[in-house]
Order: structure tokens, then sequence, then C-alpha cells
């Protein structure tokens, strides 16, 4: 309704951020009013990844390197940073709602097409016309309905995971969405956690507190240990136990520092090759 759009424009229209998405303008004299955002160059960081992955390289765009991705998810903490301290809180945040430009600037956005896009990221809820992001989502938005800066961490840890899976993989990907949903049942109740991870090694971030949930995503092949921690925090069942986005934001910045996009830049664009035709010719 107009009042709900309204309330969405005042707020999108004073959030001013280089790692958010900017808002261009709004359509209101005529029906449907719409909001107008900007469009960066590479698209969504779901596709983005999908097309740079190590065993997909065949149109030669080579794969995008752990720095880079170290690069990427601390500009999407410090775009999220900025949300927590406006008080607002995304509820979708997730790889295909990310975008990438030029020199692997990535800005966090949620445009409403995106269901469309990915349209099997959202699982449809009973008696309901709502499509729900289940497995990306807190154990509290789930079943409580409960949409928190604490949900948005849960969501960041399953954004992280997903970007050190080259989004080929889903979160709880062995899993339907209502046995997710069923994992998040078991977590509300209280059950004994099933971690499968190699023990912990020595790292920078401070191990995770008992976690107390009968399933977590898996540690990506290639994802340091430090990084697993950091989900797995992430992923604490009480919202507390969450570090927050200044904290997040802290860290991957500290873990990415000395890394310089330029080192990689050469590979966004291939001579001869634009980034719609390298979507084309990997869709053939």
């Amino acid at each position: 309704n107009r009042s709900k759009f309204d309330c969405e424009l005042r707020i999108m229209s004073r959030i001013r951020d280089r790692n958010i998405v900017n808002l261009i303008g709004a359509c209101t004299l005529e029906q449907p009013n719409c909001l107008i955002f900007e469009y960066l160059k590479y698209g969504d960081l779901k596709r983005f990844l999908q097309l740079r992955c190590p065993p997909r390289i065949k149109i030669k765009v080579t794969n995008v390197t752990l720095g880079c991705l170290l690069y990427m998810s601390s500009q999407i903490g410090s775009g999220m940073k900025h949300l927590e301290l406006l008080g607002l809180v995304h509820r979708d945040l997730a790889c295909r709602n990310c975008l990438v430009g030029d020199s692997f600037h990535v800005k966090v956005s949620d445009l409403g097409t995106s269901h469309l896009l990915h349209e099997s990221d959202y699982y449809p809820q009973p008696y309901s016309d709502l499509l729900l992001p289940v497995r990306w989502m807190a154990w509290e938005s789930v079943l409580m309905g409960k949409f928190t800066t604490k949900s948005d961490v849960w969501s960041f840890g399953m954004t992280l995971w997903e970007m050190l899976n080259y989004a080929l993989l889903s979160p709880y990907p062995h899993l339907s969405e209502e046995q997710v949903c069923l994992s998040n049942c078991e977590l509300f109740r209280n059950h004994q956690p099933t971690i499968l991870n190699p023990p912990p090694s020595h790292h920078h971030f401070p191990p995770p507190p008992p976690h107390p949930t009968p399933e977590l995503p898996v540690k990506p092949p290639s994802c340091p240990r430090e990084l697993y921690d950091l989900m797995l925090h992430c992923w604490s069942k009480q919202k507390d136990d969450r570090p927050t986005f200044k904290e997040i934001a802290m860290f991957l910045e500290r873990k990415s520092s000395g890394y310089d996009p330029r080192d990689d830049v050469k590979w966004l664009e291939i001579p001869g090759i634009s980034f719609s035709a390298a979507v084309a010719a990997e869709e053939i």
C-alpha cells in the first residue's frame, strides 16, 4: 500500500554508504509506485561467483581467489555495519542480493526482481502466498517471525558460507526446505549439536561458544578454519552470542588487509568478450 511505500522511500532515501546500493529515484505519479535503484555492472554476486568457480572455467574466466572473496565479504560486512548503525534490518541477506561492480566493488541490495531471478531460493509457506529464504534465515525468524540485526548476522554467516562455495551450493544442500524447517524446530527445542567439521586449529577469531543445533552447514573445502569459526559464531543459537556487524567488518577488513583488487581486476573483463556475452556462452 501507499503508506508502506512512502515509509520505505523515506528509509532508503537516508541511506548513504559506499557498500549499500543507491536509491536513484521513485515513480509516484502512476500505479504501480516503484523505487529505482542503481544496478552494478557485473550483476548479482551469486551469478558472478558461479561463472568464476574453479570447475567451470569454460570461457577462460579465472576463478576468484580467496583474497578476493575476503575482500568482497568485508565490503558486505561494512554495508551491513551501516544498516546496524541506522537500526535497520535487511531480512534477506544472501549472495543473490549483493551486486558487483568494477574492481570487485560490492554493494548490498534488495532488488524486488531477485525473487524472480532466483525463485528456487525461496520456499512457499503453507496457506500463504509468502515466499521465505529459509536456508538463509535464523531459526527465530523461521519459527517466530522475529527479524533483527542479529538474525541478519545469522544470514551473513550463510552468505559467507555461500561465497566460499562459489555460490554453487545453497545452505543445507542435502536437506529439503521442509527438513530445514524441522532442523530449526530441533534447534528451538535445544537439542545437542551435530557440527560436521575438523577439530579446531590455531586461529585469531575466538572459538565458538557451545552451539546446541542439530545440524550446521559443513566447512567449505577451501575455507580457512578461522573463517568457519566466524560462521559458527554467526549461527549461535542465542542471538546475544552472535557478533555485531561492527566486529564482523573489523575482523574481515583485518583479514583482507594488503589485498589489492588491481591484482585480479584484469580478469573482470576479457578482450573481445563482454560480461553479458560470457553469461550467454556459459548458458549454451
